[in-house]
């Protein structure tokens, strides 16, 4: 019961953000036309590495006590190649202007900000859709987070709180945080890999469930029937 009423709370946000499609069309248009040139920071490395470096750190805490090899899914490489690449245009030498520039035509009016703060000497400007994607790369980490703590203070099978909504809520958190990355930052890099990253940690989830058949059995495949793959 509990699943289903995420689902539906999934499917109306979905269908709000298809009101809110032609916003996100000019949005990714104006990164796409090289308008954002305007508004980008280059040359900040140490930005890059910082960056990088943060969202790389949750491969670690997802890694922890699993006995298959994960990275045969492709799913390291794949998340690595996406927050290497997002980040370099973000911060560092923006590709998407060079390679992108006349791609489409500039929209008249840029997206407007809603508000922008200072951190590190830098100043970030928010635009509705930069703020909408921190939030579910925020809800991804929320999630990382709170699986890791689960296994790390069980030594058996994890099949409440955050578990009992999903089986693999680090992989679906790792899949919010490059989605909000894509609907906040939208570059030609990361809309070519995300797809990417969404079907690697797909494939990961059924690589782990056979391993856990294996590991726990009966018990493992009911609780399959209980709780859904990803959501």
């Amino acid at each position: 019961m509990k699943n289903t009423r995420i689902r539906i709370a999934f499917a109306a946000l979905f269908a709000l953000s298809l009101l809110q499609l032609p916003s996100f069309l000019h949005h990714v248009r104006y990164f796409l036309s090289s308008s954002v040139s305007n508004n980008i920071i280059t040359g900040n490395w140490a930005l890059v590495l910082l960056n990088i470096g943060f969202f790389l750190v949750f491969i670690l805490f997802i890694n922890y006590r699993k006995s298959i090899d994960w990275t045969s899914a492709g799913g390291y490489s794949i998340y690595t190649a996406f927050i290497v690449s997002l980040f370099v245009e973000m911060y560092g030498v923006p590709l998407t202007v060079f390679l992108g520039s006349g791609l489409v035509g500039a929209p008249s009016n840029p997206p407007s900000y809603l508000f922008g703060f200072d951190i590190f000497g830098v100043t970030i400007g928010l635009t509705f859709w930069y703020l909408a994607g921190l939030v579910i790369t925020g809800s991804g980490i929320l999630l990382i987070a709170s699986g890791w703590w689960q296994v790390y203070n069980s030594g058996d099978l994890v099949t409440d709180r955050i578990y009992s909504y999903s089986r693999n809520p680090q992989y679906l958190g790792i899949i919010l945080i490059a989605l909000g990355w894509v609907i906040g930052w939208p570059t030609l890099l990361t809309l070519t890999l995300f797809p990417l990253v969404l079907y690697a940690y797909y494939r990961l989830s059924k690589v782990e469930e056979e391993d856990m058949l294996e590991r726990y059995g009966e018990d493992y495949r009911n609780y399959m029937e209980e709780v859904p793959l990803l959501i």
